[in-house]
């Protein structure tokens, strides 16, 4: 079908990269889901997908010029483990307001996977071309709410490139969450644990972990 249908049908979502084939995938949601109610957003689209649409990124960047900026954008970055999920929640009970958690587009365009280095073959104006596109196609509230701000509570990792968010949306607000260090630490712990990790992290363990926390990025 045609990509038209992106910018015609709200029920099409953005949902993330192939970068090695300059793809992007979207999934056709139930009419009336407001994933807005998810407490994260990717996961909600990978369950409740009925169809799946790719189109390559030069396609992407045309079909979101005919979808709508909202009025205001706010970004929030977060350090992980330090409840911006509940922070996105408070975000949609003001007015006016509508907010994501954790859409996979804007990770899936700088990593590979959560165990690889960062992905920075596109040059820089690329990337935040890119990144104003998946703002336009990810602005989907319902029909008739009168939310004319959309805020996007992030994946921890794209803290790491927030210069790039800045040069797509000067006048956007920007929030950096955080914890203190200890009780950050002792979360970060129990959730690396709870998927197998050793209780002491050396070498390749390490590593990982750091990859998962931090885009990749040298220590």
């Amino acid at each position: 079908i045609s990509a038209d249908v992106i910018a015609k049908q709200k029920c099409w979502s953005l949902y993330a990269l192939d970068l090695p084939r300059n793809l992007a995938w979207f999934v056709e949601l139930p009419e009336g889901l407001d994933l807005a109610k998810s407490a994260f957003a990717y996961l909600d689209q990978h369950k409740e997908a009925r169809r799946v649409l790719r189109i390559s990124l030069d396609e992407l960047e045309e079909v979101a010029q005919r979808c709508p900026l909202p009025e205001h954008v706010i970004f929030a970055f977060n350090t992980g483990r330090c409840g911006s999920t509940l922070v996105s929640h408070v975000l949609n009970c003001c007015p006016g307001v509508w907010c994501l958690s954790e859409p996979m587009a804007f990770p899936s365009l700088i990593l590979k996977d959560y165990n690889s280095t960062p992905r920075f073959d596109y040059p820089r104006e690329k990337l935040v071309k890119l990144i104003r596109s998946f703002t336009r196609l990810l602005f989907r509230p319902p029909a008739g709410a009168g939310h004319g701000v959309f805020a996007i509570k992030f994946h921890s990792q794209c803290l790491f490139h927030a210069d790039l968010y800045r040069e797509a949306f000067p006048d956007a607000s920007f929030v950096f969450l955080y914890r203190d260090a200890i009780g950050w630490t002792k979360s970060v712990y129990q959730m690396v644990l709870k998927y197998g990790s050793k209780t002491q992290l050396t070498g390749e363990d390490k590593t990982s972990v750091w990859s998962v926390l931090s885009a990749a990025e040298d220590a």
